[in-house]
């Protein structure tokens, strides 16, 4: 012991000396966390009227339920644990997350009232049903104002978790995206369910309707500035005599009446220098107005509202999905469906989307000004769009293809270099940057390579615009001068076609720029929406991945089921049993795996036929330390991620039973930290409240092996916030002790862990195991008095050395091809282990 504790205070010395250069004096252990936000308060129990609070705790059945869409009402449990011989009440109330009342749910609130010996009171919750796709949705539900008993530590709270069976954008494709062939999804098609599903959000729907409409005040920008154009040099510019003849023309009936826009009399009459002005003004009055238009645009929700949405979902279709499904997920392709595709979809599909309309919008009103002006000039405005539309229709696969090349080609280069960053220790300690470099640097030329062809592919389809738009104009000037007024006969071809004026002649060649260059800009926004095709199917993939949501709302049901029976049972036996009075019959319930079987997808795949867990039957009594050792590769691993219900058993393939009000924790062996400040990666969403306060923290980090000096510069010093400036002190063992900090402060009734006591020295490793036995034994670290009232504490672990068994109160022997085998015999194992001969002590 004495070796151990030197060790130990050895280890903080260490640690202390990454922060010598903090200045530590006078540390004040009651000085305010460094940028912490209180986020909720835990309620307290209160005795009714004169009556002595019994020993009672009024709380949700469990964390988390789960309910789907269509099934209309979610019922949730409250239960009385403990002594129910009087009366209790509570009020709930429903509180928004990611689901919203009156959206996804009705808000509901009110008050339960326990009689003496009743246990159990349900609240009922409607479920709003629709055939739209979103995310999985939650919201929580809180009791207040506990009366006649005391409140759950943790479960005063739950979350419900709404699960949405709609396919993503909308269920149009369905069928295709259930078969897995999304890539045969029409683009057009499904940008325009992408669409609709963006108009069911009111924000984003109303601003898109803004966006229309200050659009629409650029059009008739161009419409005002034609016709401005027009009215100069048709009216304003034209000499009098001009005009007077030409009037007297159409009085005799020689010209045809024309319906035009134009008014034909000066807006001051008789004063050419005022009407210049007043048009001059206008000029400048409709432009300011578009100004004015184009920076309100600026602070809609367009793109970035769409953007938003699309990360947002991803981010959270990805944390739902099965665990297999996850690690098929390769992290560049998640990353640059975020950062990139989101980013094309919305800033390119959606918004050119909108602009093509504000295009289409400046057409009709171009072919109303042809139609007043000049008729004649109506046939390439309807032709070149054909011609465009043809040729965009026949470059569609080759565009796709070389956008969908390039994708994957900077998917890999991504995926490249994010594994260098992961592995630069060991690309270091192995001398292989050079190596690493020229792979990279490969990367980059396929990717360059792809990216040339791609920029030859839309090269070649955006010279079309243009081309057209030029022979559009050479022939209109070529064979325009003949219907000039006072320049041809109005003779074309034979046929009389009538005379247009200079200034209408003017236009329509200023005109056919301005088509040519608005339909080269349609064909060229066609071409890029087309390019977004790839992107959004991704996106679409991803959106539409398996989750195991299903798996575990029926678990989660089976295990409520089960449990009420399973608590009323306990109950009904300590009532005719002689015990401890503190002691609750929940307490009592055990927890249970029965033929458990599983297999990983993978394996199925490749037709593999033995299971990694084959038919494990155990039952585990609470408040007990569980050890599991064995060969490698033979299950540990994946049965503490059953008991940890990271992976959920399929239908038929047995069950794993907790009481559902024990909160379930599973620890990874890898220790990792957020992007956060200490604190946070202590507390991981917690308020101070919530884990006991800040007394609390410092001493679980105390307890786990950090010095006072550490624990204060940490918690209290403002230049060490930022994760860079603490995570580089760090050693991996202070990242050990970290994790084990975050589970003593989560402080969960069952605790599955792989290999808490790797990363630890020999002496140090043994203070590490009476710290799990001391979580164990006290039902919590550093918590207050009252032990009886807080539920037994189980942990499940899997050893990495021999004397990490003797804190264990029963260890189990795993290997795929004998099951779950306990160890009774402890003499017998350590004779085997030190005779050399044991098979486990391969395993250890």
């Amino acid at each position: 012991m004495g070796a151990a504790l030197a060790c130990e205070s050895g280890v903080r010395t260490a640690c202390a000396a990454n922060f010598s250069t903090i200045d530590t004096d006078e540390f004040d252990n009651s000085a305010p966390l460094i940028d912490y936000k209180w986020r909720d308060e835990v309620p307290v129990g209160k005795a009714i009227a004169d009556h002595p609070l019994p020993n009672s705790v009024l709380q949700f059945t469990c964390a988390v339920y789960y309910c789907r869409e269509n099934d209309g009402v979610m019922v949730i449990d409250v239960v009385r644990f403990g002594n129910c011989s009087a009366a209790a009440t509570c009020n709930y109330v429903t509180v928004d997350a990611s689901a919203k009342a009156g959206e996804h749910y009705t808000f509901a609130s009110g008050r339960l009232e326990f009689e003496p010996e009743e246990t159990l009171q349900s609240i009922s919750i409607e479920i709003a049903k629709d055939d739209a796709w979103d995310a999985t949705r939650e919201f929580t539900v809180l009791l207040t104002q506990i009366e006649g008993a005391h409140a759950g530590s943790y479960l005063y709270k739950c979350r419900v978790k709404i699960i949405n069976e709609d396919c993503w954008p909308t269920n149009k494709y369905e069928a295709m995206i259930k078969a897995g062939n999304i890539d045969a999804i029409p683009g057009p098609g499904l940008m325009w369910q992408f669409v609709k599903f963006l108009m069911r959000d009111r924000q984003l729907r109303t601003d898109t309707i803004k966006v229309l409409v200050l659009d629409q005040l650029k059009n008739l920008n161009f419409f005002l500035t034609t016709y401005l154009l027009l009215y100069m040099v048709d009216v304003v510019m034209v000499p009098e005599e001009t005009k007077s003849r030409h009037l007297a023309e159409k009085t005799k009936g020689e010209e045809e009446d024309v319906f035009s826009l134009v008014p034909e009399v000066l807006i001051f009459p008789g004063d050419r220098q005022k009407t210049a002005m007043a048009v001059g003004l206008m000029y400048f009055v409709q432009y300011l107005f578009t100004h004015i238009a184009n920076r309100r645009k600026c602070y809609l929700s367009i793109p970035g509202g769409v953007r938003k949405t699309l990360q947002k979902n991803l981010v959270q279709k990805f944390l739902d999905c099965k665990e297999e499904v996850r690690a098929s997920i390769m992290t560049s392709d998640l990353i640059m469906a975020i950062v990139r595709d989101s980013s094309e979809v919305a800033d390119i599909g959606f918004v050119k989307t909108l602009h093509m309309v504000c295009i289409v919008g400046k057409m009709m009103l171009a072919l109303l000004f042809i139609l007043a002006e000049n008729r004649m000039a109506v046939l390439p405005v309807i032709v070149n769009p054909i011609l465009l539309s043809i040729w965009c229709g026949v470059r569609a696969k080759t565009t796709g293809d070389a956008i969908d090349k390039k994708a994957e080609m900077q998917n890999h280069m991504i995926d490249k270099a994010g594994d260098i960053v992961a592995n630069i220790r060991m690309i270091a300690d192995f001398m292989l940057r050079e190596v690493q470099a020229d792979a990279f640097d490969r990367k980059i030329g396929a990717y360059l390579k792809v990216e040339n062809d791609a920029r030859s592919v839309l090269c070649t389809n955006i010279s079309a615009g243009p081309w057209i738009t030029v022979f559009s104009v050479s022939v209109y000037v070529a064979l325009g001068a003949t219907v000039v007024d006072g320049v041809g006969d109005g003779m074309l071809f034979g046929l009389r076609v009538g005379t247009v004026s200079l200034g209408a002649f003017i236009a329509t060649v200023n005109l056919f720029k301005e088509i040519g260059t608005e339909l080269h800009e349609i064909y060229a926004e066609a071409m890029e929406i087309q390019m977004c095709f790839c992107p959004l199917k991704a996106i679409t993939r991803l959106m539409n991945s398996e989750s195991d949501l299903d798996l575990r709302m029926s678990a989660n049901r089976r295990r409520r089921s089960e449990g009420k029976e399973r608590r009323l049972a306990s109950r009904r036996s300590c009532s005719t049993a002689a015990g401890d009075p503190n002691e609750f019959a929940v307490d009592r319930v055990i927890i249970y795996m029965k033929d458990v079987i599983f297999s990983y997808e993978t394996e199925i795949i490749k037709g593999m036929q033995n299971p990694v867990v084959r038919s494990v039957s155990q039952e585990f009594d609470q408040g007990q330390i569980y050890a599991f050792i064995g060969p490698p590769r033979q299950g540990k691993a994946t049965l503490l991620r059953l008991l940890g219900q990271v992976m959920i058993p399929n239908q038929g393939e047995g069950g794993i039973f907790f009481p559902p009000h024990l909160r379930v924790l599973h620890v990874s062996r890898e220790s990792t930290v957020l992007h956060d400040t200490f604190l946070e990666n202590l507390l991981l969403g917690q308020s101070l409240q919530q884990v006991g306060g800040a007394e609390r923290v410092r001493l679980v980090c105390k307890r786990v092996g950090y010095d006072e000096v550490t624990i204060e510069s940490l918690l209290c010093r403002a230049d060490l916030a930022s994760p860079k400036s603490w995570s580089a002190l760090f050693t991996h063992t202070d990242y050990a002790r970290l994790c084990l900090a975050r589970v003593f402060l989560m402080n969960p009734e069952v605790l599955v862990i792989h290999h808490p006591v790797m990363s630890f020295g020999a002496h140090c490793r043994i203070e590490m195991l009476k710290r799990l036995r001391e979580h164990v034994s006290e039902r919590g670290i550093g918590l207050p008095t009252g032990k009886h009232m807080r539920r037994p504490r189980t942990m499940f672990f899997s050893a990495s050395f021999v004397n990490e068994l003797d804190v264990a109160d029963r260890v189990f022997y795993v290997a795929s091809n004998s099951g779950l085998r306990e160890i009774v015999d402890r003499e017998e194992l350590t004779t085997g282990l030190l005779a050399g001969t044991a098979e486990v002590k391969r395993d250890l």
